[in-house]
């Protein structure tokens, strides 16, 4: 089972990020040929990602593909390092609260990603970035695990924020949202089924993926990682997108 950046293997892991590491999807996947197979789904704290992760660097390379945002929007920061309790805060919400990359992605798919700077998300992205901070010292890495900006042959370890609820929106299938809920095994079941093209799982990952939300969403995180590789998601534009990219992050969701 391989996959393949140019000429090494490449290892796809997805993560469903979350605060709690119990309720954290882990999924490893390899590509074959234009097919993803995954041949792991976990919980996180049932899963050692360092050695989920060197494994995968010791006959290739790794993508990590996060389904939490991380970064913050950029007026955010700036008003907030101004204000003082009792004045109002400009500017409109919309620009607080929702980053570049999150209004690209509700203009291109129609579906809007939650509100890093204004909901509950916020502590997910908090230990999003915790998560990666904790793999690069596990790892013995000196520098922050780097993220992509653009497209081409990744490094040999990166990593990009993804989101799986865009990719369902772009890849046309027929359940976008409501699958969560622990008795929605029917609208799992239909998501796995309209991928079935794209995305394997052995029988008892399928399962385990049909009985919990979490999981598969952390494979449907390995997916999106793929259509990165493949070039199949825009990229910043050069220039000004690209350094607010690097400031707020930015979503790797395929084109419809």
């Amino acid at each position: 089972m391989t996959a393949s950046s140019g000429s090494r293997p490449t290892t796809l892991v997805g993560l469903d990020c979350a605060v709690d590491p119990r309720r954290r999807g882990v999924a490893r996947a390899h590509l074959r040929d234009d097919r993803v197979v995954v041949d792991l789904l976990a919980r996180g704290d049932r899963c050692d990602l360092v050695r989920l992760v060197g494994e995968g660097l010791a006959s290739g390379s790794v993508l990590l593909a996060l389904d939490a945002p991380l970064g913050w929007p950029a007026a955010l920061g700036e008003a907030l390092a101004r204000h003082r309790a009792g004045a109002p805060l400009p500017p409109a919400a919309d620009q607080l609260f929702r980053r570049h990359t999150d209004r690209l992605v509700a203009a291109r798919l129609g579906k809007t990603p939650l509100d890093v700077g204004a909901d509950r998300i916020a502590r997910t992205a908090r230990a999003a970035l915790g998560e990666l901070a904790d793999l690069r010292r596990g790892l013995g890495r000196r520098r922050d695990i780097p993220l992509l900006w653009r497209r081409g042959r990744p490094p040999r370890l990166s990593a990009v924020e993804v989101y799986p609820a865009g990719l369902l929106v772009a890849a046309g299938s027929p359940v976008q949202s409501g699958y969560k809920p622990a008795p929605a095994r029917p609208q799992r079941e239909a998501i796995l089924e309209h991928l079935a093209g794209a995305l394997e799982l052995v029988p008892s990952l399928r399962s385990a993926a049909l009985a919990d939300a979490d999981l598969l969403d952390a494979a449907l995180c390995t997916l999106a990682a793929a259509d990165v590789l493949h070039g199949r998601c825009p990229a910043p534009a050069a220039g000004e997108e690209a350094a607010r990219a690097r400031r707020e992050g930015w979503i790797w969701v395929r084109r419809r």
